[in-house]
């Protein structure tokens, strides 16, 4: 005798990428809508072993495709964040890694003076050449060279002025970044991307257990 044919699962309901590059942040209230958001795919109604298995691989393909969409708006955010620097940089006629430079001397208060070796452990260039940028900086006004053993360098008048105009143009985006969130959720969502953080900091120290 035959036996009888399974339910077949629901389908998937895919959300396009252009829907989900556009979906604000903080407006899901509780982990349904997220399941809502990314996957509607329900588990085989089977029961048995069978039914088990697809109910636990669809919640692990569920929490897969969450994590895929949380990067892929963390991402986005970071885009967005350095499409608005790179646009006030370029009016200075600076680029990031300058600007940190300068930012890093205008945060070391009162004396906004640093040595070579401490502006770079500060800023963290990645593509080198920081002692070049210095002495354009210089050339410009914006940095002051400081008699010594060591290249030092301090931040001038015109400097600082530069660096807190574009930080406060800067600062002025936050607000339309988390509009849509209330304080509960960027609570949440600070708590949440610090233990996301100290989890990434803590397993790059870990020595490699593998080898």
């Amino acid at each position: 005798m035959p036996s009888a044919a399974r339910s077949e699962p629901a389908r998937r309901q895919r959300v396009p990428p252009a829907a989900l590059a556009t979906r604000p942040i903080c407006t899901y209230p509780n982990a349904e809508h997220w399941d809502e958001a990314v996957t509607t795919e329900s588990p085989s109604t089977t029961d048995g072993i069978d039914g088990r298995n697809a109910h636990d691989s669809a919640e692990a393909s569920g929490q897969r495709k969450r994590e895929r969409t949380i990067l892929h708006h963390l991402r986005l955010i970071s885009s967005r964040l350095d499409d608005e620097a790179d646009a006030l940089f370029r009016q200075a006629d600076l680029d990031s890694e300058t600007f940190a430079a300068l930012e890093a001397l205008w945060r070391h208060g009162p004396s906004h003076q640093l040595d070579l070796a401490q502006l770079d452990q500060a800023s963290r260039p990645k593509s080198g050449g920081l002692l070049d940028r210095l002495e354009r900086l210089a050339a410009r006004g914006s940095v002051a060279r400081v008699a010594g053993d060591r290249p030092t360098y301090s931040l001038t008048a015109d400097g600082r002025a530069l660096v807190e105009r574009i930080t406060s143009r800067l600062a002025a985006f936050k607000p339309r970044l988390f509009a849509t969130c209330t304080d509960a959720e960027l609570t949440q969502l600070d708590t949440t991307l610090g233990n996301i953080v100290a989890a990434i900091d803590t397993s790059a120290e870990q020595p490699n257990s593998h080898g």
